[in-house]
């Protein structure tokens, strides 16, 4: 199964934490020991363009938020299918669900999480959690590109267990396309 990038423009969401057994892989310079198996598994609520701006219909295949980051470097899609990123639009939101592995705290200062976002604007999303899709904890955001997000600074360690990540593009910032990102736990 291919994986996709997911767009603000979001190409993936990972957490380094896994379940199962699996083989290390490097993905956009980033070490994971849980190989593919780390990157989000389903789409939970895609909501495009919420402050303003919805992408146009090709960018708006949430699914190519999961997996493994594979961004192919085109930034035109005629339809989701052909696209291999999503985009949130202005102030839009995504969620997402890791459903064979949890993202937890390393225990130390290492980065946890995981946002690759793709695409020619560098634009800052809010990042939340949640262990059941319904309260969420904020763990800050990221800045644009690939960036890592190291949750045992926001008090969660290696007990805490979250399925699901949230991201919120920031309005005001980039272009009307919006940003692209995959999620990595």
């Amino acid at each position: 199964m291919t994986r996709r990038w997911m767009g603000a423009l979001l190409g993936g969401v990972c957490a380094v934490a896994w379940g199962g057994a699996a083989q290390a892989e490097v993905f956009g310079g980033v070490d994971f020991p849980g190989g593919i198996g780390s990157f989000a598994d389903a789409v939970v609520s895609y909501q495009p363009g919420l402050e303003g701006a919805a992408p146009s219909a090709g960018f708006q295949g949430a699914f190519n938020a999961l997996g493994a980051p594979d961004y192919s470097g085109a930034n035109s899609c005629a339809t989701t299918a052909a696209c291999d990123f999503v985009s949130l639009g202005v102030g839009g939101a995504l969620v997402l669900q890791f459903t064979n592995n949890v993202l937890t705290g390393s225990g130390n200062d290492a980065d946890d999480l995981w946002i690759f976002e793709i695409g020619p604007d560098v634009e800052d999303t809010t990042v939340d959690v949640s262990v059941d899709g319904i309260t969420w904890l904020s763990v800050g955001g990221v800045t644009g590109s690939t960036r890592g997000i190291d949750i045992d600074a926001f008090g969660y360690g290696t007990s805490a267990a979250f399925s699901f990540v949230r991201l919120i593009d920031v309005a005001g910032e980039g272009a009307s396309l919006r940003s692209r990102r995959r999620i990595v736990a």
